[in-house]
């Protein structure tokens, strides 16, 4: 009753020193929105879920930044690159560098699983990062 919602900052699980891995694992997801419907409710949390990825050196594992989503999918698209899923992030390989990433499917899937746990109400953080893609995403889980 003291609040009018509560925002739920689902991200930044990465480490920047030890080496890479997702901002938001795919295991974590269900974990937090239990915590947050038990101690605030369904109706009052905002689930926010990160719109960057994150970039480290291959060799040295130190974090470089946070990269937008824009720049994810150029990455993507070159050739010396290798691509995979894992933990429910866009995980692009180069030569010198590993990142995790997020795009429309990260995303679908997310919203889904949020959805089926009862949580109708999400945020995204750092919304310049995100692309078109992204956006449409989101407005089409909206509208459902």
């Amino acid at each position: 009753p003291h609040v009018n919602y509560v925002q739920v900052m689902a991200y930044d699980f990465h480490n920047k020193r030890r080496g890479f891995g997702p901002l938001l694992p795919q295991n974590k997801i269900e974990p937090i929105v239990n915590y947050a419907k038990r101690h605030v409710g369904s109706d009052k949390t905002v689930f926010l879920l990160p719109m960057y990825g994150y970039v480290w050196n291959r060799k040295t594992r130190r974090g470089l930044g946070s990269v937008s989503a824009r720049t994810s999918e150029k990455q993507a698209a070159r050739r010396d690159v290798q691509k995979r899923y894992d933990r429910g992030e866009l995980r692009i390989e180069t030569p010198d560098r590993v990142g995790y990433h997020q795009d429309e499917r990260v995303w679908q899937n997310r919203l889904n699983l949020i959805e089926k746990l009862g949580i109708n109400n999400i945020g995204g953080w750092r919304g310049s990062h995100a692309t078109r893609k992204i956006y449409d995403t989101i407005a089409n889980w909206k509208r459902r």
